[in-house]
């Protein structure tokens, strides 16, 4: 008499003698020995089913997804064969989505919008790297000119930065400013003074005639005091410049 103890995996058949087995259960063979007598087998036989898991995955871009000894960056659907910790088949039926987040902006006259809605916002300064406080809705409207982008984050936590883009202030987009700038006397025969209380410096001045064309430049700003000697009599544009914006002012020059 044997007594046996036997495991399997699914699909796999054991047999003794003529007969073969591949259920769970406990069995009893009779045999003939070689000598002519009883053999009696005592089967105990345990098949293990194979694993099959499906799996549904959201993750950010940049994630990368294990499986085993697999990894995965791109959304797809991916099977993957292991084996359990008894020895048999488990699969894994793996349905990966990597969300890419929509980063552009559209830029308007006054600032900026985020083209992608519903998420959590940070405008940031791209000359400092640093974060604008209080700017944390879809639209952002600078206060000065420079370059901003804007930090995205969705809500399972996947991130985005998007581009840097250039902003000017103008004086379309800020009247404060352009009531804070005065030309006298206007109109004038030779001199003008530009009163500028902004608090911002003046870094060049762009005297621009009838035509558009540019007639003067002033780079070198040694005082508000401006001669207009040289220009013969009209109505010009003063285009006043800072760091920080730009704005225009009307000037008429009348000569003897």
């Amino acid at each position: 008499t044997t007594n046996l103890v036997k495991s399997l995996c699914q699909g796999e058949v054991f047999s003794i003698g003529n007969q073969s087995y591949n259920q769970t259960g406990q069995y009893q063979v009779k045999l003939t020995s070689s000598k002519g007598c009883d053999s009696i087998v005592n089967l105990s036989l345990t098949v293990s089913p194979s694993v099959t898991t499906n799996l549904v995955k959201s993750l950010c871009q940049g994630e990368v997804f294990s499986i085993g000894n697999q990894s995965y960056n791109q959304t797809g659907q991916y099977q993957v064969k292991l084996i359990s910790a008894k020895g048999c088949d488990s699969i894994v039926n793996a349905t990966l989505n990597f969300i890419i987040l929509n980063k552009t902006v559209t830029q308007t006259q006054s600032g900026f919008i985020a083209d992608l809605i519903g998420m959590q916002y940070q405008w940031f300064d791209c000359a400092s790297n640093t974060d604008i406080s209080g700017a944390t809705q879809r639209s952002f409207q600078p206060t000065k000119s420079g370059k901003y982008g804007v930090k995205l984050t969705d809500a399972s936590g996947c991130k985005g930065v998007s581009d840097c883009y250039n902003f000017v202030l103008s004086a379309t987009d800020d009247q404060k400013i352009a009531k804070k700038i005065t030309i006298y006397p206007n109109p004038t025969d030779d001199y003008f003074t530009i009163l500028n209380s902004t608090g911002y410096h003046i870094t060049s001045i762009n005297i621009i005639n009838s035509v558009g064309m540019i007639v003067k430049t002033i780079t070198k700003i040694q005082a508000d005091r401006i001669s207009t000697a040289d220009l013969p009599a009209g109505n010009y544009i003063v285009e006043i410049n800072s760091v920080d914006w730009k704005i225009s002012k009307k000037l008429s020059l009348i000569k003897d």
